[in-house]
């Protein structure tokens, strides 16, 4: 039988373009079949677009599941509070992604705890029930922090003093100042070496706190609400880049535990956060470079956010408090170059904001404060050794104390401008600090409070037969311990020629030293009728024969000890024809150093 020649047969797919007609349907619709996969005509590597190769390797930007997620081999659907932990440790041990909980409500038997790269969220109807018991934590391990370090900017080198480094430290992170570092070489207990691809990057630090863990890092939680705790709900601690949003905290009872707590956790996230029945709200320790925003707590204990332990560089924002039963609004001690701004914080048993002692570098503005309700707290408090504090733009009213209290001289280079400070029991602005700036505040019933301090007459001033000198009522200055004052008072007076006026000063200040020059023009005559000095603070000099005029008084004041410093008016000669001292007669009085 004759062989038949076998002809080749054509290419199902020709290899130079599948199928063309098919490849241009699939660009109009935005993607394109290239070797051995396809992706999206805008497509670039881990940048925009998508692509899945031969492999089932894809790469997408976000994603929408409407049913079962399968990662790997392994199924995780979450809808019941024993498959949450599991969930989370399948997800870490696939390399991270988030873990979703299915709406109701999660009444847990044990702590939920969040390891790197993973993210817990809810949504809408999510309640986390502690159960009384239990937290949600992401806590870091192997910490040690005695002793002190030093390292200069740029450097690689951390020096300790009193420490005990070792090699097993080696892969683990150190914080120093704002961030972690990874170290990378142990050299003996006092020397360890961090990655020289990523040196210390800050101020020169000497004899500086700092800690070393193994750390956890990208991790977050959000979209949930959690109540019924006795510690602290929800806790990150030795971590870096923590995400926490959306979360509603109710009813978290025990002293000193917080909805949400940061400790020694830097570069973090904390936002849209409401907090009630709580002993207080937010609370960072050692927290370095975060935000912390749009803060709403109500019935808080302590108080809405708390901030002790040497955090920096912080931005507090968008906070609400209405209700405290103990504490404070707002609380920082030992912190720096925070932010507080945008505040609204309303009926606080202690102080509105109040900065204990530490404080350093801190700008306090564009809030509000109406009402603390214990005797004597004031809207703003600096209690103790704080530096450059900024107060500006802040409203505070209906406080038992002061508006703003810088309580102590150890209260260094403040500045107070453009507050409005309304019905505050015992005044606007008590300013014991050192080299306090304070300008363009001003305040209803308490007076244009600034420096200058300036006052004015709004209502005559009358003495009729009486040649006792009182106090003129509007005219007065605070004058504060260890401060150099000058001053200038201007009186337009009416008097008859037979009574005169006499003038001075006192009040319940003292002066170390105390000069002042006093001249009465009559109007009349427009001339001098009395040019006298004074050189003591609790004296009087006058003239009869003027009918009216003004007397312009300057001079001045080393206070000795604090108190009020105010003009003082009589008759010279007792008349039944009132000498007065007329209305919008003034005094100003600014610190001199």
């Amino acid at each position: 039988m004759p062989e038949i020649p076998l002809q080749p047969i054509p290419e199902l797919i020709p290899k130079n373009n599948s199928y063309p007609h098919i490849a241009d349907q699939m660009r109009r619709v935005g993607f394109q079949i290239v070797k051995r996969g396809m992706q999206s005509e805008n497509y670039v590597s881990n940048s925009a677009g998508w692509k899945i190769d031969a492999e089932g390797n894809a790469e997408f930007n976000d994603g929408t599941f409407r049913g079962t997620f399968n990662l790997g081999n392994t199924q995780i659907t979450v809808d019941t509070v024993a498959e949450i932990q599991t969930a989370i440790d399948t997800v870490s041990a696939a390399g991270g992604g988030i873990v979703f909980l299915q709406p109701g409500t999660y009444v847990l038997t044990a702590n939920i705890t969040i390891p790197s790269n993973v993210y817990l969220r809810g949504v809408a109807g999510v309640i986390l029930d502690l159960n009384g018991s239990y937290d949600i934590r992401g806590i870091g391990t192997n910490v040690y922090n005695t002793g002190t370090v030093s390292i200069t900017n740029t450097g690689t080198t951390v020096t300790g003093v009193g420490t005990t480094f070792t090699s097993a430290m080696v892969g683990r992170y150190i914080l120093l100042q704002d961030f972690w570092y990874e170290i990378t070489a142990f050299t003996d207990t006092t020397h360890i070496t961090i990655d020289t691809d990523r040196p210390y990057i800050g101020t020169t630090l000497s004899g500086s706190t700092y800690y070393i863990a193994s750390i956890l890092s990208n991790l977050g939680i959000s979209d949930v609400t959690v109540k019924n705790g006795t510690t602290n709900a929800i806790t990150f601690s030795y971590a870096s880049d923590v995400d926490i949003r959306n979360i509603t905290c109710l009813d978290i009872t025990n002293t000193n535990k917080a909805g949400i707590l940061l400790a020694e956790a830097s570069r973090f996230i904390v936002d849209n956060i409401i907090t009630d029945n709580c002993d207080y709200g937010v609370g960072l320790i050692f927290a370095r470079y975060g935000e912390v925003s749009n803060i709403r707590s109500s019935r808080s204990r302590v108080g809405s956010v708390e901030c002790h332990g040497e955090c920096r560089n912080v931005d507090l924002n968008t906070i609400s408090v209405e209700t405290t039963t103990t504490g404070s609004g707002i609380q920082l001690k030992d912190c720096s170059l925070f932010t507080v701004d945008s505040f609204a914080i309303n009926n606080t048993d202690d102080n509105g904001v109040r900065l204990i002692s530490g404080c350093s570098n801190i700008v306090i503005s564009n809030g509000s404060i109406d009402t603390t309700t214990t005797a004597t707290t004031s809207g703003i408090a600096l209690s103790a050794t704080c530096l450059n504090i900024q107060i500006i733009g802040c409203q505070i009213t209906n406080c038992t104390g002061y508006g703003i209290n810088i309580v102590d001289s150890t209260n260094t280079d403040c500045i107070l401008m453009g507050n409005y400070l309304l019905n505050n029991s015992l005044g606007g602005i008590n300013d014991v600090g050192t080299r306090t700036v304070i300008r363009g505040n001003s305040g209803g019933t308490n007076g244009v409070i600034d420096n200058p301090q300036t006052s004015r007459v709004t209502s005559q001033f009358n003495k009729t037969s009486d040649v006792t000198a009182a106090a003129i009522t509007g005219l007065s200055a605070k004058l504060v311990a260890g401060r150099a004052y000058a001053f200038e008072v201007q009186l337009f007076f009416d008097s008859a020629a037979t009574g005169g006026v006499k003038a001075g000063f006192s009040g319940t200040a003292t002066a170390t030293s105390f000069i002042a020059s006093v001249d009465v023009k009559d109007d009349a005559t427009n001339v001098s009728v009395l040019i006298n000095r004074l050189t003591s603070f609790s004296t009087t000099t006058g003239v009869t024969a003027t009918t009216g005029g003004l007397i312009i008084m300057r001079g001045t004041i080393v206070c000795n000890a604090a108190g009020t410093f105010i003009p003082y008016f009589a008759q010279n000669a007792s008349d039944v024809t009132a000498s007065s001292v007329l209305v919008n007669s003034t005094m100003t009085v600014w610190e001199s150093n």
